[in-house]
This record gives C-alpha cells, sequence and structure tokens, in this order.
C-alpha cells in the first residue's frame, strides 16, 4: 500500500488520563515517525451520563498499514498502554484508539468504516481535529473540521470543557 495519512483519536477517561495519552502518543510515534503530528488535549463531557470526562487528542501521521491491519495495530497499542477487556461499547477506558480516516479512503469492511461515521457528530473529535488539520476535508461530506463544529452544540455530550495543553 501506498504511504498515506492515518488521523488516529485517543480517548482516556479512567486512571492516570494524561499517561495513558502520552503512552498511547509515544507508541504510535515510534511506530509511525513520518508526518507524526498530535493535537492540543481537551477535557471533554462524556457521551454516557454518569461517566467521568474524558481527555482526547488527535494524532496524524504517514503509514503504509492497510485499514485491518492498522486497526490491529492499534488495538495492540491499547493494551500494551494498559486497556483493560472491556465488553460494553460505551464503557469507561483507560485508553480508547479510534481510527477516524485513512487518506480519502472509504472503507467498510469487517466492522471497520472509514471515515469513521460518527466524527462528525463529535466536538471531542472536530475540535482537535481542527487544530491539527484545519484544511482537511471529509472525504464523503467534504465538510472541514471548522464547518461542521460550527454546526453543533457547544454543551452537552461529548462537547468540550477545556483546552488541557
Amino acid at each position: 500500500m501506498k504511504l498515506t495519512l492515518a488521523i488516529v483519536g485517543l480517548g482516556s477517561n479512567l486512571g492516570d488520563r494524561e499517561a495513558y495519552l502520552k503512552a498511547a502518543a509515544d507508541r504510535l510515534r515510534k511506530l509511525f515517525p513520518a508526518d507524526f503530528a498530535l493535537s492540543p488535549v481537551y477535557e471533554t463531557q462524556a457521551l454516557t451520563e454518569g461517566q467521568a470526562p474524558y481527555l482526547n487528542q488527535v494524532a496524524y501521521f504517514a503509514c503504509r498499514e492497510t485499514p485491518q491491519d492498522l486497526l490491529k495495530i492499534l488495538r495492540g497499542i491499547e493494551l500494551l498502554v494498559g486497556r483493560k477487556a472491556v465488553e460494553e461499547r460505551w464503557a469507561d477506558r483507560e485508553i480508547d484508539l479510534d481510527l477516524l480516516a485513512l487518506g480519502r479512503m472509504v472503507y467498510d469492511e469487517d466492522g471497520l468504516r472509514l471515515p469513521h461515521p460518527e466524527m462528525g457528530n463529535r466536538p471531542f473529535v472536530l475540535k482537535p481535529l481542527n487544530d491539527l488539520l484545519p484544511e482537511w476535508r471529509h472525504p464523503v461530506g467534504n465538510w472541514t473540521a471548522g464547518e461542521r463544529l460550527a454546526t453543533l452544540e457547544e454543551t452537552g455530550p461529548g462537547a468540550v470543557i477545556r483546552k488541557i495543553g
């Protein structure tokens, strides 16, 4: 596969959230040093009522992996960093790595959809994505993160509470 820009969301709402994000980002940077960059970190409201706030950020990097291979690598990093096995879909987590996009690829196989089908509805993805790649356009909707952010509520599930760094 040719060199492609991967966009990954990082999130944590259990334990030392900053340490989990840093450990995951360090592993990503080590595996994918080409064009690696990280957004600032944001504290955000959880999507599920009663959960602790998350810390979220977005990374991008160049890679040659297929979508499924990259997803396997991300799951491995989660385990290495300390994620416990979670059966519940919206459970609290030490670390969560979501493959948001891989170049301009549109992909829907084996339970993986790219671009991530919910990224345009999640301020905790859009705000750091806008900081990192303000000119990036969604391959299907043709919107930028800033354009989508302008259409979303500023409060409620997934909303940005504050910028951490």
